[in-house]
């Protein structure tokens, strides 16, 4: 009696009938093995002819589980049972058991790095500690740590109720070179200084006349304040052309401050001087970037300009009794504080004035021509340079009749 074992790993007869056999298993013609798969399976007679695989072995189950998958269509029924001689597969129930969903990842953390303050360094101290301290709880460390979600947009305000942006265009009015302004009851001056990109270029222009009885000084970025200077000026041809009188500068200053409330648009980044002559006499006006404007006797405003206010602020008291000369004596001294041991001459300075005559015309705003500028300078260097006056006989006399009598 021939055995065969088909590609199922079952023992068929050799006579053409098996189970689940090869086909090579109808070929084998001898013989009559009755033994099944079924029997060697789970234990029965084995055919002599064959040493039967024990269930265990890695090789019957590798070739049950290649077979796996036509036994199941043959056993696919209503009642969907696992046959009772499907050997038990470690691989396949090692794939039954259910594996946990992972676990989801941890949520990002967004963290900004705040400059570390000055005043919180070692060799600060206690004091700049405490300073610092204050500084973090009244929000200005979280302005410092978080400015850079809020300064994207204009229209963005801060937690602290700040616009960046808004204050980055106060900033650009700082680093402009130095701009002063002045008045009297009947005269308006301003003063910008000069100061080339670089040795091989030319200066800019900081003084703009807007109207025969007005004019700007600017600091800052050069090109917003031509694009002012020209809407300024159309204001008043329109104001003339509709009313036929001059535009009042309260109202000019006005309309500028208008002009910088544009949500839409990034702020202009440079600060105006407005001087001018009206029926109720001459005025000084300061436009900032943020849309404020505010009406001085004296003010300054650039880079180092706080060396200009200080002197402005020793001397406005008596301005609305200056003559104009006098007027742009200050403007050039004021200018002259803000050189920082740079010479003062007419070619680094620009003066213009605006006013009215004793006779009661106006005089329109002109610039100053350098030739002037240049014999003012010169004659205030020499009152500097004099020495002071000695007292006269006179004085003497007083001083000697006034003291009293050494007594002997």
């Amino acid at each position: 009696m021939n055995v065969y074992l088909g590609d199922s790993g079952l023992a068929g007869d050799c006579g053409g009938r098996r189970e689940g056999g090869g086909r090579e298993g109808r070929k084998k013609q001898g013989g009559d093995c009755k033994l099944l798969g079924s029997q060697r399976m789970h234990g029965g007679p084995a055919c002599p002819s064959v040493s039967p695989s024990p269930p265990s072995s890695p090789l019957f189950l590798a070739k049950w589980q290649l077979r796996l998958p036509s036994l199941l269509r043959l056993h696919r029924g209503p009642h969907r049972t696992r046959p009772p001689f499907f050997p038990r597969s470690p691989i396949l129930e090692k794939k039954k058991k259910a594996t946990p969903p992972p676990p989801p990842p941890p949520p990002i953390k967004i963290v900004t790095r705040a400059r570390r303050d000055p005043q919180t360094l070692p060799h600060a101290g206690k004091v700049g500690t405490l300073e610092s301290t204050r500084r973090l709880k009244e929000g200005e460390g979280a302005s410092r740590m978080f400015r850079n979600q809020y300064d994207t947009d204009v229209t963005t305000w801060s937690p602290q109720g700040r616009l960046f942006q808004v204050e980055y265009a106060m900033e650009a009015v700082k680093q402009g070179s130095a701009c002063v302004g002045l008045r009297s009851s009947t005269h308006a001056v301003l003063a910008a200084a000069n100061k080339p990109a670089s040795e091989l270029s030319s200066y800019q222009r900081k003084v703009f006349r807007v109207a025969e009885h007005a004019g700007v000084a600017l600091a800052g970025l050069t090109a917003d304040g031509r694009v002012l200077s020209r809407f300024l000026r159309n204001e008043c041809i329109n104001h003339s052309f509709v009313y036929e009188a001059p535009l009042p500068i309260s109202r000019l200053a006005l309309r500028l401050a208008d002009k910088a409330q544009r949500s839409w648009k990034r702020p202009y980044g440079v600060g105006l001087l407005v001087a001018g002559l009206d029926e109720t006499g001459a005025h000084l006006y300061y436009n900032c970037p943020s849309g404020n404007y505010f009406e001085y006797q004296a003010f300054a405003i650039g880079s180092r300009s706080q060396a200009a206010k200080t002197f402005l602020e020793r001397r406005f008291e008596g301005y609305n009794d200056y003559t104009p000369e006098q007027l742009i004596k200050d403007a050039l001294s004021a200018i002259k504080e803000t050189l920082q041991g740079e010479k003062l001459t007419s070619a680094n300075c620009t003066v213009a004035i605006v006013g009215r005559k004793d006779d009661g015309t106006i005089e329109p705003f002109q610039m100053i021509d350098a030739t002037r500028i240049q014999e003012i300078i010169d004659s205030m260097e020499a009152a500097e340079e004099a020495p002071p006056a000695e007292p006269s006989s006179m004085q003497e006399e007083e001083r000697t009749s006034d003291a009293a009598p050494m007594d002997i």
